[in-house]
């Protein structure tokens, strides 16, 4: 008696298994399509500029979700593109450089190959862990704060990553001013580092504070420049160190650092995506 008390009819049986099949099949058809929401539907935690009104994605909470979105239109979909295609570029490029070096400088020594691929490399990453970023910071809030913490650290490998090379080309017979070059602004990656991965600091309030630190760094380059003019002068550090492609570099540093505080050019068009300006 007791069994047959504790048994479900077969009519409840129909019922359990009949909901449970609406039940996936709502998760999938959900999974196959992308509802965009407004800026005011979403958590405080993703609302993150107010200048950008509409194409945002709900919550995931899922990692696989959040990937199959990239297939599809939302306010992200410039930014992760326009990221990961360069990486998957450089990528290629890396192995054709290599093969150039090999062809046309069989002398170039191993920690030539290493430092021209570091800059290649710290470039590929940059781009690979901001187009992570992009695609996973609807995940949930404690992935999209890891996320974009790691999105800083790429940042300043590419910041490190050429100063690295031009440092080396730049000292290339002077072993000992490199190496106190390079150990300086090593030292100021891992202070800005520690800047902008502090828990305090994730707010938006603080989003200027975090630029300015990446800005600081940059232009610590600015050093290793100043040394070499006085040593070669400005003839030779124009011909043999690329400082005009490290000047160009650093004004390009600064226009993202311009575009990163002040927002352009949402800040001034409402609803347009500073994607148009990644790309």
């Amino acid at each position: 008696m007791s069994l047959l008390i504790h048994r479900n009819p077969p009519f409840l049986r129909r019922r359990a298994n009949s909901a449970a099949a609406i039940t996936v099949e709502n998760v999938k058809a959900a999974a196959n399509r992308l509802e965009t929401v407004l800026f005011e539907d979403l958590p405080e935690w993703l609302q993150d500029n107010e200048h950008i009104r509409s194409g945002y994605r709900r919550p995931m909470n899922s990692t696989l979700a959040c990937v199959r979105s990239c297939a599809m239109l939302h306010n992200e979909t410039l930014n992760i593109y326009t990221h990961l295609i360069p990486a998957a570029a450089l990528a290629i490029f890396q192995v054709y450089i290599q093969i150039k070096i090999t062809q046309y400088f069989p002398e170039a020594s191993t920690l030539d190959r290493i430092v021209i691929g570091a800059n290649v490399i710290a470039a590929i990453v940059t781009f690979g862990l901001s187009a992570s970023y992009h695609t996973l910071n609807s995940h949930s809030p404690q992935i999209s704060s890891l996320w974009l913490r790691i999105d800083y650290v790429g940042i300043l490998t590419l910041i490190l990553g050429s100063f690295f090379s031009g440092i080396y080309v730049g000292f290339y017979c002077l072993p000992t001013p490199r190496t106190i070059h390079w150990c300086m602004i090593t030292t100021l990656s891992f202070g800005t580092a520690l800047l902008v991965l502090h828990p305090k600091l994730q707010e938006h309030k603080y989003r200027a504070l975090k630029a300015y630190a990446f800005v600081a760094t940059a232009l610590t380059g600015f050093a290793p420049i100043g040394h070499g003019l006085y040593l070669y002068g400005w003839h030779e550090m124009w011909i043999r160190s690329g400082m005009p492609y490290y000047l160009l570099e650093g004004v390009i540093y600064g226009a993202g650092a311009t575009v990163f505080i002040t927002r352009f050019p949402e800040s001034i068009w409402p609803g347009h995506s500073h994607g148009t300006t990644n790309t």
